[in-house]
């Protein structure tokens, strides 16, 4: 059976006999001093539904809304840094220095190094099949998903920040023992 060990703020501390002689927290930051067994039978007691909901039989702090809180910003943390740190290596890896200017200069090379017999050839073929360019050249499109890249890096990075705000937010109104 628990026993309720008033504190001098007025807050009420279930505790079981197993807690006897020990110094628990309580919410205001005080340490309150359980009393011996003796002297537990002389605190008033408490139904298993009345417990506080905010420290828990062992004095936890981290008790109720504060600990799922926390583990739900650390997690948000390590998933969208991971997530950050992999769209800035990707695009890390992307070249965005090729221009459009590059590109043409590139083809032009190309056909200039061809003698006219090849270019008529290449000309026809253009004609007859319908070949010619129907998408967009690859540096374009790498240019695109760098972008997408780098707009997924700030969104994610936002969360992990937002999600530090908040596991510091906890960490810091969590009461404190006074020395």
């Amino acid at each position: 059976m628990d026993h309720l060990l008033i504190c001098e703020c007025g807050n009420e501390i279930p505790v079981s006999r197993s807690q006897a002689g020990q110094e628990l927290p309580c919410e205001c930051g005080r340490t309150v001093k359980v009393p011996t067994l003796r002297g537990l039978s002389a605190l008033p007691t408490v139904e298993n539904s009345v417990k506080s909901s905010t420290v828990d039989s062992t004095g936890s702090k981290w008790a109720g809304w504060r600990g799922s809180l926390f583990a739900l910003a650390i997690c948000t943390i390590l998933v969208s840094g991971i997530f950050t740190g992999t769209c800035l290596y990707y695009r890390w890896t992307i070249n965005t220095d090729y221009t459009t200017e590059d590109f043409i200069a590139e083809g032009d090379r190309f056909y200039d190094s061809l003698n006219p017999v090849e270019l008529s050839l290449s000309w026809n073929d253009f004609q007859k099949f319908n070949i010619g360019q129907k998408m967009p050249p690859a540096f374009f499109i790498m240019g695109k998903h760098a972008d997408r890249l780098d707009r997924w890096s700030m969104i994610g990075g936002s969360i992990c920040l937002i999600g530090a705000v908040i596991a510091g937010g906890i960490w810091a109104t969590l009461p404190r023992r006074r020395a």
